[in-house]
């Protein structure tokens, strides 16, 4: 059975402060009319795509404002920019009901297979009836972390999952700390998380900044946590400072 997994990075005008949801609050056949739809009444759906074997597939909502243009990161000498989405139709062939993945951000959307960008998912080990299979995955920016008046790559990223048909979209990583890649184990229902916390309180995510493992169970749904306890992370500092101590300056 063919595996699907989106990693969208979800770009919001909202504050850095949690906006876990547990479910979606937009009736089905619904779409918001809005001011903003009367100012940019062009619309531009992607290729319907299938999610797994199921009757449902999903349409990304393309956005064509100018000013949000994100250039590629290997667009090599010629000047290339990424597709953005603003939204993620679900819609159900059977039944012809259809629903929005979130009314309530204002978002913009890049998607990837999934094996590659921000993100990634493994498994080495495929168990049974495992929960992680009946979920989709999102990395989603949600604010203007260094208060530049814009949201881009240098804000963090957090993790996001939702059920495949489009509902229960929730976050799952902290907030205020930027998910670099993340790594699912089927196995063990669980997601590994490689995140940056901006150590330095620069509103930056840089190599200066401490990366710190954290772990999210998806069978209990208990809010992740990191991997070490901070006495053994301080226990590998002093055994590495010991085993490759500084260099001495020399005046």
């Amino acid at each position: 059975m063919q595996k699907t997994a989106i990693i969208i990075i979800a770009m919001s005008l909202w504050g850095c402060g949690s906006n876990k949801k547990t479910g979606n609050t937009i009736s089905e056949n619904t779409l918001p009319d809005t001011a903003a739809q009367a100012q940019n009444p062009k619309m531009d759906f992607s290729n319907p795509e299938r999610i797994d074997t199921s009757d449902y597939v999903m349409y990304k909502l393309i956005l064509n404002i100018t000013g949000y243009e994100v250039e590629s990161e290997y667009s090599g000498s010629s000047r290339s920019y990424k597709t953005n989405y603003w939204n993620i139709i679900f819609y159900n062939t059977s039944t012809g009901k259809y629903h929005l993945l979130d009314e309530k951000r204002k978002m913009l959307i890049d998607v990837s297979n999934g094996t590659d960008g921000d993100a990634s998912t493994t498994s080495t080990t495929t168990k049974a009836n495992s929960k992680a299979d009946t979920l989709l995955y999102y990395s989603v920016t949600a604010c203007d972390y260094n208060h530049d008046g814009k949201l881009d790559e240098s804000d963090p990223s957090y993790l996001f999952t939702s059920n495949k048909m489009g509902y229960y979209f929730k976050q799952i990583s902290p907030d205020s700390l930027k998910v670099t890649s993340w790594q699912l184990i089927k196995s063990s229902n669980k997601i590994l998380m490689q995140i940056v916390k901006d150590t330095n309180k620069d509103r930056k995510f840089t190599s200066e900044d401490e990366v710190i493992p954290y772990s999210y169970d998806i069978k209990t749904g208990v809010a992740a946590k990191e991997v070490f306890l901070p006495e053994f992370k301080t226990s590998i500092r002093h055994l590495e400072a010991q085993r490759w101590p500084q260099p001495k300056t020399h005046n």
